[in-house]
């Protein structure tokens, strides 16, 4: 397999990853509810009392949806190997 041909795919194929790779799977619109519901509650308790720390809160999860996202492309190129295998 090209790794480096499908990571460029991958990259240009999903502009969209959570949603393109989601649809509208039910369980994963729940999840990413209370997701948004724990962050925004995070933010406002944060927030209210210290700005510094909302930003590093921020960062935080910030860096955690990089870290999934990766994630998601590590997952799409075993995918892609599996693939190739299965098909010799």
């Amino acid at each position: 397999m090209d790794r480096g041909f499908m990571e460029h795919y991958f990259e240009i194929a999903y502009n969209d990853v959570a949603g393109e790779i989601a649809g509208d799977d039910e369980r994963y619109a729940e999840l990413q509810k209370a997701a948004d519901e724990a962050i925004c509650s995070l933010t406002r308790i944060v927030g209210e009392s210290n700005a510094a720390l909302c930003k590093q809160c921020e960062h935080a999860i910030n860096s955690l949806y990089a870290v999934q996202l990766h994630l998601v492309k590590l997952a799409y190129l075993c995918g892609a190997e599996d693939r190739e295998k299965m098909l010799r």
